[in-house]
């Protein structure tokens, strides 16, 4: 396997130890502000992830048919010594891109599946993620957080209000509200959902270009997040919904650009009672993965692995030294 796809691998599964982190009535903003940095910040050491990004633009061709991303599946922290260990299904569909696979992770070794086959990373380059881990941990005050996917949600956030208590997942929450930096968030949506394709070879994963981002951020007036904390200072939803028109005298510099959503929807359950995280059987080696998504078309932006009739693999190319992953 390439050192590309690797990279993007690698990135992909540091995605949940970034977002699995483990935040109010009458409250004021700086005390919710406090609350907000503590949830986000207080990690979660195994729980139950649900995550869903929607991106869909009228008049831009490749944003027309919605893009859905979704992650979902029991998770338990790695601490700051190896990447955590997780069981997700993953799907990415929209935009010309049709997949559909999983991702799992022991800690110690991990696996990416696609059409019901198992495909091992290996043990040797996870270790060497692991070491970088550890090391960036021990330079690090705190533990990893979603800054380190670029991703700042503290920058999102504003004008914060207490909307009291709500039941989140069976568990009682303080819901807070508040404005969100539109042009911040759809960045770092783009970052996730770029590194989520290209992990599993999307090499053209459907984003929303920098002129429509543009207008975006110019057009939508006063939007709202909502923020779920529990009462032990852990996230449990942190939810986003955009919904924007471009005016018609803008529509040529946002590339045709008419109207859309934009929506980010991240909830925990079952925190500290997540389902065991166990090794496939009979996995074979990431080297053949290539060709599998070659037949599939991922690699050419065509259909993926729930598109239609599981393809034969073409023969594994010669093995190569296994380079050093990168988080």
């Amino acid at each position: 396997m390439n050192r590309r796809l690797r990279r993007a691998l690698a990135s992909v599964l540091l995605i949940p130890a970034a977002l699995v982190l483990g935040g109010c009535g009458g409250k004021d903003e700086k005390e919710l502000q406090g609350l907000l940095d503590k949830g986000f910040n207080t990690p979660v050491g195994s729980a139950e992830v649900s995550l869903e990004i929607g991106i869909s633009v009228k008049g831009v061709k490749q944003l027309e048919e919605p893009v859905r991303l979704k992650l979902a599946g029991p998770y338990k922290s790695g601490g700051r010594e190896r990447i955590p260990s997780l069981d997700w299904d993953v799907s990415l569909r929209g935009g010309g891109t049709s997949f559909t696979g999983g991702l799992i992770s022991t800690g110690e070794n991990a696996y990416v599946t696609v059409s019901g086959a198992a495909y091992e990373v290996g043990e040797k380059p996870v270790a060497q993620l692991n070491r970088q881990v550890a090391e960036s941990s021990r330079a690090q005050p705190k533990d990893r957080s979603l800054k380190d996917l670029g991703i700042n949600t503290s920058k999102w956030l504003d004008e914060l209000e207490d909307k009291g208590g709500e039941k989140v997942g069976g568990v009682e929450t303080t819901h807070v509200a508040g404005r969100v930096d539109v042009r911040r968030f759809v960045d770092d949506l783009n970052r996730v959902v770029e590194r989520a394709g290209k992990g599993f070879g999307q090499q053209a994963a459907p984003t929303l270009p920098d002129n429509v981002r543009e207008q975006i951020a110019k057009v939508v007036k006063n939007p709202e997040f909502d923020v779920y904390v529990s009462k032990d200072g852990r996230l449990r939803r942190l939810s986003v919904d955009l919904r924007f028109a471009i005016p018609e005298g803008q529509r040529q510099q946002a590339g045709g650009a008419e109207s859309g959503t934009v929506t980010f929807d991240l909830e925990f359950s079952s925190i500290g009672k997540a389902r065991p995280i166990a090794a496939p059987r009979d996995a074979r080696p990431l080297s053949d993965l290539r060709a599998v998504l070659g037949g599939l078309g991922a690699l050419g932006g065509g259909g993926g692995a729930g598109g239609g009739a599981t393809p034969q693999p073409q023969p594994a190319p010669a093995p190569q030294p296994a380079p050093q992953l990168q988080p």
